[in-house]
């Protein structure tokens, strides 16, 4: 029928699908269904395969330790993300090493390996998984997985918007992931595009902990009054020097909900100053979310992780 058609192209595109709400929508046994459902899972291993097969070895940009650095692929003010081999283990991982002439000391340099700590300590399916870190020829580094897909960001600038079943489908991964970085006594602190990879299979993965503060006992921040994220993503509370906690980072969720949605943040502005001004004039007009096609649901459940502290 016209549902098991779209789930069928769905599978051929590499769109994600949620079989349990699938399933749930069913109410009688739908063998076309489960049949989908085994054809996918023989695809994505078809193609993941495909991607392992070995093909001409690539160039050796430079050695770090026992690994070789193939290719350069992201990088940010403090760091480079390279793809990398693991000679001892013999696989590909995603290296990430602190930018040449930084040092391996300094307050930068343990930053940088804190997030490498930081990352070990959450286990869970939707974060990153770290493998190791260490320092080599002066060059602080850790190593992950490493993905195959591009950033959330990467996405969005592809296709503007997502529709609403996808924005709550990557929002309810993220909540997940968010859950498991709170019960490891962390707060993310930089949740945003950037940070969130899509994975080729469909899985969504929360990465970049570079921003990452401890939780106190009473469930905030021990590093108060220390705002190391993106302004736009940030709750108002962390802008104001605050003490943060979980809250914090279901703002920046909801941020990048409204993002995802509509292309468009819901406070802007060229300063720190004007942005909290801002956010006190958003809190005072309290207008309802503007997008398309999204369910009452997703509205309430981005407005509720706007709404003021």
């Amino acid at each position: 029928d016209a549902r098991l058609a779209k789930l069928g192209r769905s599978i051929l595109d590499g769109t994600a699908i949620d079989w349990d709400a699938e399933s749930a929508r069913t109410k009688e046994p739908r063998p076309g269904l489960r049949g989908l459902r085994n054809l996918e899972a023989l695809i994505r291993a078809s193609r993941a395969v495909a991607a392992a097969q070995p093909t001409e070895a690539p160039p050796i940009l430079f050695e770090w330790g026992p690994f070789q650095a193939l290719e350069l692929v992201g990088e940010g003010g403090f760091g480079q993300v390279f793809r990398a081999f693991d000679t001892r283990l013999r696989r590909e991982v995603a290296l990430k090493l602190r930018r040449e002439g930084a040092g391996s000391r300094g307050e930068g340099a343990r930053r940088f390996l804190e997030e490498a700590r930081h990352l070990a300590r959450v286990r869970h399916s939707n974060v990153l998984v770290v493998h190791g870190a260490d320092v080599h020829g002066r060059r602080a580094g850790f190593w992950t997985d490493f993905i195959r897909g591009r950033t959330l960001a990467d996405l969005l600038r592809e296709r503007g918007t997502l529709p609403g079943e996808e924005c709550a489908r990557i929002g309810v991964d993220l909540c997940r992931a968010l859950r498991a970085v709170h019960a490891a006594g962390l707060v993310h602190g930089d949740l945003k595009p950037a940070n969130v990879m899509c994975e080729s299979g469909g899985r969504i993965l929360l990465m970049d902990f570079g921003a990452v503060t401890r939780l106190a006992p009473d469930g905030t921040s021990d590093l108060p009054g220390q705002a190391f994220g993106t302004p736009a993503y940030l709750a108002p509370e962390v802008l104001r020097g605050e003490a943060t906690g979980p809250r914090a980072d279901l703002y920046s969720l909801g941020v990048l909900l409204h993002v995802m949605a509509t292309a468009t943040l819901p406070v802007t502005a060229t300063s720190v100053t004007e942005l909290l001004r801002a956010h006190e004039l958003r809190a005072e007009r309290s207008e309802p979310l503007k997008g398309r096609d999204l369910s009452p649901a997703l509205v309430d459940s981005i407005e509720r992780a706007l709404s003021p502290a």
